[in-house]
């Protein structure tokens, strides 16, 4: 219950024993979009998932960065693995107009469905560009797909999961679940909910059951969000998901420098990064705030950086140790300003983000502006040359959208 206490047993690194601390228990929202400016009045908006809520948060964010200036916006749905039917739909009816076509349902059964967006667009003339990876799935590639099919968003990234299956639970009658109190008359047993523990084993037990898939989502140009896969394991529809306007991977160790990875382990549990920044943080305070947004992919402003490189005695690059100085440097600014930036680690950060450069490139475009007439994007750029070059192009659509009839 909020408001009571717990007491919890913490053992951390460097401690010689573990420490006994108590917390008050408290409701704790969590929001679902975290939201930034970007250099040339881009408006940025990560969507962790698709909760409760979420279509009015990017609301409420789009607003305020839109009175903010931004000229074109990006929704970062890398990484985000679905949620609510109901707020996909929500969240593309900000774009588009009413009666559009969102998805549909097919079924064996013939018990198709379809989802129409239901309002005026609050943001019906805002350049949109929309991120994608290959764990985007089920309603984000919904939203994706949406807005591509009816040519309101640029899609940038890769290949989308493909998860686009109905599926229902069914028990079995081999064995019964254990009663419950429905409460609050869902079918469906509840963690608060009281249970009668039949077999004593301290835990509710639902019962075996079999999931099937009922149905799979089509979007609106008619193509199969989900992979298939025959019996042989060849994918029978290579368009599978939401295939990318512009596609460009994000960037990876190759294999040669995988030993990379066990140092920078090393360096980060030993918490050398975070030293660094708390033993300089009181004199430096405005010099890392300024890093925290950007440092030209540069290590010149960080205090003392050369001497305390080499007492590293460390194979990593320099340029390696000041990325990672630079993710405990954001944190500790995310923490003191009380907002989250967008993304983990170097997704969503523009200065190392490879996929989020390309996705500003596009939408700057679309406002007419070139990504390498700002001097913030001038020295950390790091796309294929041919694209960064020629104006961004809209590559060929899919099959026009369906419009509700009647």
């Amino acid at each position: 219950m909020p408001g009571t206490e717990v007491e919890l047993e913490v053992m951390r690194n460097g401690w010689p024993e573990a420490q006994n601390v108590k917390l008050a228990r408290a409701e704790i929202s969590v929001p679902s979009v975290n939201a930034e400016m970007l250099p040339g009045d881009i408006g940025y908006a990560e969507l962790i998932t698709f909760g409760a809520d979420t279509s009015e948060e990017l609301r409420q964010n789009l607003e305020t960065m839109r009175k903010n200036g931004a000229k074109a916006c990006i929704i970062d749905l890398r990484s985000n693995t679905g949620g609510y039917l109901r707020q996909a739909q929500g969240v593309a009816e900000l774009f588009l107009p009413r009666d559009k076509l969102i998805v549909y349902t097919k079924s064996s059964l013939g018990a198709d469905e379809k989802f129409f967006s239901s309002g005026d667009a609050i943001f019906p003339d805002l350049p949109l560009v929309v991120l994608i990876n290959g764990t985007t799935a089920s309603a984000s590639e919904i939203v994706a797909g949406a807005l591509q099919d009816h040519g309101r968003a640029t899609v940038v990234g890769v290949q989308s999961y493909g998860k686009g299956s109905v599926q229902n639970l069914f028990p079995l009658r081999s064995k019964r679940a254990e009663p419950f109190e429905d409460e609050n008359g869902n079918r469906s047993w509840d963690s608060w909910e009281k249970y009668s523990d039949t077999n004593k084993n301290g835990r509710y037990d639902p019962g075996p059951r079999a999931r099937l898939t009922i149905a799979r989502y089509y979007l609106p140009s008619g193509r199969c969000l989900h992979k298939i896969v025959d019996k042989d394991g060849k994918v029978e529809n290579p368009d599978y998901g939401v295939v990318p306007d512009v596609e460009i991977p994000a960037e990876k160790l190759e294999a040669e420098d995988l030993w990379k990875n066990a140092l920078t382990r090393k360096l980060w549990t030993d918490r050398v990064f975070h030293r660094y920044v708390d033993e300089r943080w009181a004199q430096h305070k405005p010099t890392f705030e300024k890093l925290a947004h950007s440092d030209g992919k540069s290590s010149s402003e960080y205090p003392d950086f050369e001497e305390w490189y080499a007492s590293l005695d460390t194979k990593l690059p320099k340029n390696d140790v000041r990325q990672w100085v630079r993710v405990v440097i954001r944190d500790k600014v995310a923490d003191l300003r009380g907002k989250a930036w967008p993304g983990s680690f170097f997704q969503g950060d523009f200065v190392e983000d490879r996929q989020l450069q390309a996705a500003i490139h596009v939408a700057l475009g679309k406002v007419g502006q070139s990504i390498t007439s700002l001097s913030e994007y001038g020295t950390i750029l790091d796309l294929p040359k041919e694209l960064v070059d020629e104006p961004w192009k809209p590559g060929n659509k899919p099959a026009t959208p369906t419009t509700k009839k009647g």
